[in-house]
């Protein structure tokens, strides 16, 4: 069982340099204890954060929520992280805007991620009520591909084959190098040519590879998925993938 000492160790030995105080103190009033409509543990938390990656704690409040529900602007790092786990307060009139929020991460979840959350009743809530943690944020699950548009237009016509093979190779990858791989961001462009494919890490704002789909088909399509395999693995391999950034945790943000 794991105890706060050892979740608060945890926290600092991964909080950016002069950030460890604030993240111990964003992260331990997340617990939700057993007495609580729905309880959330030091012990999930512990588990969250010692995935390999990174971590982001964001401090919303119901205002910040609304607005999210609005816009999806948290879509990208809900799309990148293995793990994500919310804590709510709730005085009594949060309760529809909270199953909202837990339907709005359930949509945009993958199987593989994990997600937890707890509510803690209060009678007034605090600045920031709900606290979100986003963790196992591994740069090889921030990769973007650009495709397109008659590459889109492929994938599209016949998405009954491609979405499983597209599943099916995640999986293998997930097997092959010890870490779930997430589905990845594909954005559709005008601006480069319409059979072509572009693998980018928007992290350096770098073309990774590129290159064109010459045969139009499902075996067109099937070499290039290929090519996105043994790329991954080879970046895996060089990047050292375990040990993944040297700063791990940017500060809270209060906010989206």
């Amino acid at each position: 069982m794991t105890g706060l000492n050892d979740l608060l160790d945890l926290v600092a030995a991964k909080s950016a340099p002069g950030h460890a105080g604030e993240m111990q103190e964003a992260i331990l009033g997340m617990i939700c204890n057993e007495s609580q409509p729905m309880p959330l543990s030091a012990q999930e938390l512990h588990e969250a954060l010692e995935t390999d990656g990174e971590f982001l704690v964001l401090r919303l409040g119901y205002d910040e929520v609304a607005e999210e529900l609005r816009e999806n602007r948290l879509e990208e790092t809900i799309r990148e992280a293995l793990s994500i786990l919310i804590s709510f307060e709730d005085d009594g009139g949060a309760l529809e805007t909270i199953e909202r929020f837990i339907r709005h991460f359930h949509e945009r979840l993958d199987p593989r991620q994990n997600f937890r959350f707890g509510i803690r009743r209060t009678r007034t809530l605090s600045d920031a009520p709900v606290t979100i943690l986003f963790a196992g944020i591994l740069p090889i699950n921030q990769l973007k591909i650009t495709v397109g548009t008659r590459i889109a237009q492929m994938i599209e016509a016949d998405r009954a084959y491609f979405e499983p093979r597209f599943r099916e190779l995640r999986e293998r990858l997930s097997e092959e190098i010890g870490i779930p791989i997430l589905p990845v961001a594909t954005d559709i462009s005008e601006t480069i040519p319409p059979g072509s494919i572009r693998l980018v890490d928007p992290s350096e704002d770098r073309v990774l590879c590129r290159f064109d789909v010459t045969q139009p088909d499902r075996e067109g399509i099937e070499n290039y998925l290929m090519k996105i395999y043994y790329i991954y693995l080879r970046l895996w391999r060089e990047r050292g993938e375990r040990h993944p950034a040297d700063a791990h945790s940017p500060a809270p943000a209060h906010g989206v």
